[in-house]
């Protein structure tokens, strides 16, 4: 990687919503037809159907756009609210609703993810152009709805610097990259860490080694990974220096350290934290 001054942008983290395939956008059309017809079917008011219909859809559509904890709070209160609302009048309106409003929520989610770019997400290239991924990159992921960086080709002190502001709290995550080689610090530079490499990160089923620290006590401790919270053993974790020298050796050879201690089996892959999101 080169040692030179990375260039830096900052772009908006997209939403973690799913992009639907044509397939799936078909299928959906199974359950609005069916909280569609049951209120028809069994003579339910027609005001009180048409206007559930039109809510549950609408709602559920718009409460996905919204920022993060509004729509955590509305997606609850909207969902079983309107459920409990509507059922006081008739319980087939309430079951149309509930079925309804899921199928506003993935329409929603959709729409935010087609555009977000979700699936087709550009990276910031060494000239700061998003014309495609750059093979050598470090990606800081605050969390969702916060500004992520993105440095292309960046220098050892650049990752240094990244991996010492690490604080457990507002920055939980850095990701470097060397092509398909992946290499994930997370946690606190003054506490736990847990430290993620695989050689192959877009595989299949790709295989992956975190560091250990063997002889540590077995006791608990608790790490932040953007918005998760993930509990291990303290001999699972790593420290700060040998986290340094885990990614000073990926800057050199995009490979893990043969002087560190690594575990890798099935578990490691299957136990990987969710906070840590395909780039």
């Amino acid at each position: 990687m080169s040692s030179s001054g990375p260039t830096r942008k900052r772009r908006r983290r997209p939403p973690k919503f799913r992009r639907l395939r044509p397939l799936d956008l078909w299928l959906l059309l199974i359950p609005v037809a069916m909280g569609i017809a049951v209120p028809v079917i069994f003579q339910a008011r027609p005001d009180l159907t048409i206007t559930v219909i039109v809510l549950a859809l609408a709602l559920g559509f718009g409460s996905v756009l919204l920022p993060r904890i509004a729509r955590e709070v509305l997606m609850w209160v909207l969902g079983f609210g309107g459920a409990l609302a509507w059922g006081l009048l008739n319980p087939l309106l309430a079951l149309s609703w509930l079925v309804l409003f899921p199928c506003g929520l993935a329409l929603g989610g959709h729409l935010r993810a087609v555009r977000a770019g979700t699936g087709k997400r550009p990276t910031t290239t060494g000239d700061g152009d998003p014309s495609g991924p750059a093979p050598d990159r470090m990606v800081c992921n605050p969390g969702e709805d916060e500004d992520e960086v993105v440095l292309a080709a960046p220098s050892p002190e650049a990752v240094s610097a990244a991996i010492d502001a690490l604080d457990g709290s507002e920055r939980t995550v850095i990701s470097l990259f060397r092509g398909p080689a992946r290499l994930d610090l997370s946690g606190s530079a003054a506490g736990p860490m847990m430290v993620y490499f695989s050689a192959d990160h877009a595989a299949r089923r790709p295989e992956w080694s975190h560091l250990t620290t063997p002889g540590a006590a077995d006791s608990e401790v608790a790490i932040r990974f953007s918005e998760a919270v993930g509990h291990f053993r303290a001999w699972q974790t790593t420290t700060l220096e040998p986290a340094k020298l885990a990614a000073a050796e990926f800057l050199e050879s995009g490979d893990r350290s043969p002087a560190l201690s690594w575990r890798t089996d099935a578990d490691v892959a299957d136990l990987r934290p969710p906070g840590l999101d395909p780039d």
